[in-house]
């Protein structure tokens, strides 16, 4: 639902977005706090805004383990284009005999 709706959700919780609907204004109600959450998409956003808060918050991490960092040094692909793949596969399906 989050994929799907959550841009939208978002900028109507932000007022980027006007509701134009009944049920789009109980959302905007229910994401800034004036009444309590109640369909399902509503319920989905609060939780969601919950959990982002919760690993917003510095005394959180350790619970969450340590973040990773993303580095790609191409290490593995250097040791595959040492181990010559392609002449194994050319090999295996029968064209370099």
């Amino acid at each position: 639902m989050l994929e799907r709706y959550g841009v939208a959700f978002n900028q109507l919780a932000e007022g980027e977005r006007a509701p134009r609907t009944d049920a789009q204004r109980q959302f905007v109600e229910a994401a800034n706090g004036i009444r309590e959450p109640e369909t399902k998409y509503e319920k989905t956003w609060s939780r969601y805004m919950q959990r982002v808060a919760w690993e917003n918050d510095p005394e959180n991490r350790g619970a969450m383990g340590p973040r990773r960092k993303f580095f790609d040094d191409r290490e593995d692909w250097k040791r595959m284009a040492g181990a010559q793949w392609g002449d194994t596969i050319r090999r295996a399906r029968g064209f370099d005999d």
